[in-house]
């Protein structure tokens, strides 16, 4: 049987945690619903592991394209949709990436009660970040 490799993840551990210290707090409970429900979910259980109503969901969703877009990656990388027209009905249901579930794993991300990654300075102080791009000046 053939060894089949897989693509290199556009998930390295810069690219992601610069992702989860710059998302909102809406756009973090939305990838956390999705990490915490297997990578897959409906758009009604989604919007009420936000906190939001199911109408809200679009502005959290923008929110987090125009965060991948800054990193130049697109929706796709983090997660893909599916939708299904039942009776005249849509269905929505949001998919995690595994490259990203992957990442997320590698991390240990997220901790209970720390979403975002520390930074040890040259003094040997740690400090949390407010935005990942703080890091640079270290």
């Amino acid at each position: 049987m053939p060894i089949v490799a897989e693509a290199e993840s556009v998930w390295a551990p810069d690219t992601f945690w610069n992702f989860v210290n710059d998302i909102g707090s809406y756009q973090k409970k939305a990838v956390i619903t999705l990490l915490e429900n297997r990578g897959m979910v409906r758009a009604a259980d989604l919007a009420k592991g936000i906190g939001i109503g199911e109408g809200a969901l679009g502005g959290v969703l923008s929110g987090l394209s125009k965060q991948l877009k800054q990193l130049e990656l697109k929706p796709y990388d983090l997660y893909w949709v599916h939708t299904d027209w039942t009776n005249g009905e849509r269905k929505r249901t949001f998919f995690l990436q595994r490259a990203f579930r992957l990442a997320a794993e590698e991390a240990g991300w997220p901790r209970k009660g720390k979403t975002t990654m520390p930074v040890v300075a040259e003094s040997g102080t740690v400090k949390r970040l407010a935005k990942s791009s703080d890091w640079r000046r270290f």
